[in-house]
């Protein structure tokens, strides 16, 4: 689902005039998944998003990155 979002964004081709890093608005996104149980919280699955999304940024941006 992630990817599906990040390409019809990159197909509406909006202009990001004030960016320096790209022509077009674009997407990095960090997914993740968590079994819920009495140990895990929403701070465990919003580390982990976190993480993954710094994955996507540093590995070039406008990718998914999930785990």
């Amino acid at each position: 689902m992630a990817e599906k979002i990040r390409l019809a964004v990159a197909r509406l081709n909006i202009r990001h005039t004030a960016s320096d890093v790209a022509d077009h608005v674009s997407l990095s996104l960090g997914v993740a998944t968590v079994a819920a149980d009495l140990e895990s919280s929403p701070v465990d699955l919003i580390k982990a998003v976190d993480i993954f999304l710094y994955k996507a940024k540093e590995n070039g941006r406008n990718r998914v990155v999930s785990g």
